[in-house]
């Protein structure tokens, strides 16, 4: 049997894996990460009627970012269509007002996603 070398010795004592500190944020609940989404898509509203082009890419993009893929796939997607249209358009706002209110119906009535 040979004898492990320095370096075999020394890897084995270092840890393969720095560990983290645990987060010291609260977990989030699937009502807030709605009641988040609805306030982006707000803010998306807001900004379309103003005709602001870049508020309203902005908002959608964090709306993007915030719902959650895997409960609400179908506002996800509708959210994904909306930024790749016209952000100024009466379309948009019409999309974005529907959006919000299948929201808001979700937090209301804690229905569950089809």
């Amino acid at each position: 049997m040979r004898l492990p070398s320095r370096t075999e010795a020394a890897q084995q004592r270092r840890p393969k894996h720095y560990r983290t500190r645990p987060s010291t944020r609260p977990p989030t609940t699937d009502s807030d990460i709605t009641l988040a989404t609805i306030a982006h898509l707000r803010r998306a509203l807001t900004a379309s009627t103003a005709s602001d082009a870049a508020g309203v890419k902005a908002a959608l993009f964090r709306a993007t970012r915030t719902i959650d893929e895997t409960y609400h796939p179908d506002i996800a997607a509708a959210i994904r269509t909306a930024r790749s249209v016209d952000p100024v358009s009466r379309t948009v706002r019409q999309y974005i007002r529907e959006l919000l209110r299948r929201l808001v119906a979700v937090v209301n009535y804690w229905e569950p996603s089809k």
